[in-house]
Parts: C-alpha cells; sequence; structure tokens
C-alpha cells in the first residue's frame, strides 16, 4: 500500500510491494513460518531528478506551482473530495457525495524571476464546455466549478517557500457569488470570503451552502452528468 503523505509537507508517496506468507515460504521445523519483510522502496532515479528539478527550490516556477496548490487543497479537503484534474480534467476536486466540483487558482507574490509587481488577479472566466469524466465534451457557458478556493502567497522574504502549505492564504467563494467578469484582483476576492489558513479551509468549504452539481449545471443550461 502507499505510504501515507504527511500533512506538514509535500513528499511523494512511495509505494512498496508487500510479500504475503504463503505454503512455500515454510522452513523448517522451528520457527513453523518464516515471517517476510515488505522489499524496500525501488529508487527510480528518473523520478527522483525530476522532483528536485520541479519541486527542489522554495520557489515553484508559475507552470508547477499550481500542482502544488492543488495537492495543498485536497490534503485539506480529504477524503470527502477526490482530486480530479487530471488529463481532461474539466475541474480540480469533486466531492464524493454531492458531486459538487473545485476549481482552484493561486498567485504569489515573490516568483522564481523576482517579485510580482501590482496585485495579483485570477481568471474566473467562463469556459466553453466541459469534458464529462475527460471523454465526453458537453458544449455549456460555465465555470465548471460550483466552489472557487484562492489561494495566494503573500511572502516576500527570503524564507518563501511555496511548498510550505502554512505560508498559504485561501479564500473560498461559491461560483454563484462570483461576478461575471474574465478575472478577479485580489481586493475584490477578500471583499467576498474571509482568509483562512490550510488547516481551516476544510471547515470554510463545510461551511459554504451545498448545491448539487446537477442543480448547477441545470442553471448554467447544460444537462447533468
Amino acid at each position: 500500500m502507499p505510504d501515507q503523505v504527511r500533512h506538514d509537507d509535500l513528499r511523494i508517496s512511495i509505494r512498496f510491494d508487500p510479500i504475503f506468507v504463503t505454503p512455500d515460504l515454510i522452513r523448517g521445523p522451528s520457527p513453523p513460518y518464516r515471517r517476510t519483510m515488505p522489499q524496500k522502496a525501488r529508487a527510480n532515479p528518473l523520478i527522483d531528478r525530476i522532483s528536485r528539478r520541479l519541486f527542489g527550490n522554495p520557489l515553484v516556477t508559475n507552470v508547477w506551482r499550481g500542482e502544488i496548490v492543488e495537492e495543498i487543497v485536497a490534503m485539506a479537503l480529504e477524503p470527502e473530495w477526490d482530486q480530479c484534474g487530471g488529463d481532461y480534467g474539466s475541474c480540480d476536486l469533486r466531492h464524493r457525495e454531492t458531486g459538487d466540483r473545485i476549481q482552484v487558482k493561486q498567485a504569489a507574490a515573490r516568483q522564481s524571476w523576482g517579485l510580482s509587481a501590482g496585485s495579483p488577479r485570477f481568471s474566473i472566466a467562463h469556459k466553453t464546455g466541459d469534458w464529462v469524466d475527460g471523454a465526453r465534451w458537453v458544449a455549456a457557458r460555465s465555470r465548471n466549478a460550483d466552489i472557487f478556493i484562492f489561494g495566494w502567497h503573500p511572502r516576500t522574504d527570503d524564507g518563501a517557500d511555496h511548498r510550505d502549505p502554512d505560508q498559504w492564504r485561501f479564500y473560498v467563494v461559491r461560483d454563484s457569488d462570483l461576478p461575471d467578469h474574465k478575472s478577479l484582483g485580489l481586493p475584490a476576492i477578500q471583499a467576498l470570503a474571509s482568509e483562512c489558513d490550510w488547516h481551516r479551509l476544510k471547515s470554510a468549504v463545510d461551511a459554504l451552502p451545498q448545491a448539487s452539481v446537477a442543480t448547477s449545471r441545470m442553471d448554467a443550461g447544460s444537462s447533468p452528468a
């Protein structure tokens, strides 16, 4: 089974291959069964090199920083929410029971190349459709989310580390509360939601009025998945 990911860091889980006691492992009269230990995790130099290159520095590039923030959000909301943002996934997380969808947006004051100029803006533009289960395209104007989680990393000092969940600040907003704009600045987001850290993120999401994905999609003019 995979080793559990700790909540105080973002270490990659390691898969072990368990060995079960079977009759062919019986050896000698005493003891009757020989217990076997799990094999050591097989090192993969390629994965280690890629991990160090993409995530080995405290300031992660724009291309990959979103992966960090999605993992932080997933760790905060599991097990009720599942990640589903891979491949052609139209949202980042989905609730196991209600089907509600979450989009995660993020920005950082200090980038890998220097300090950002001005206040950050987050894309909230409507999409032209939705890949249902990553395979079937349903055309409809929608943001493909019932909840938006905006992550903001405000630190600009030398201790800034995008990989540290405690350095992020989050704002949770229902899609229905967002204006019909293509993007939204941080002050406007702060007017819609209270700031919370990742330890309180689940409480902030749970405090929102819940609406099923079917209702949200019908309101947007498309049929439920």
